[in-house]
């Protein structure tokens, strides 16, 4: 799956700064789940990352004052 966003995109998107978009990109690389490059973001372990993501996400919210957003589940309808 490629999702073609740049860094301040996916930042403006989610409501955080795009150093904090940046530092999650990093580890995510690290750990295989994407790649990165030209403007875009290419998810390689889709359930790996979902299941990261949804630990993430309450972190996120408090850090948000309880205003982040909220995605659907990959492959809900």
């Amino acid at each position: 799956m490629r999702v073609p966003l740049s860094q301040a995109e996916l930042a403006s998107l989610i409501g955080c700064t795009r150093e904090a978009v940046e530092q999650k990109l990093r580890e995510w690389r690290q750990r295989g789940l994407i790649a990165t490059g030209n403007r875009s973001i290419r998810v390689l372990r889709v359930r790996e990352l979902a299941r990261t993501a949804r630990v993430a996400m309450p972190d996120f919210e408090s850090a948000q004052g309880g205003h982040g957003r909220s995605f659907p589940h990959p492959g809900a309808a």
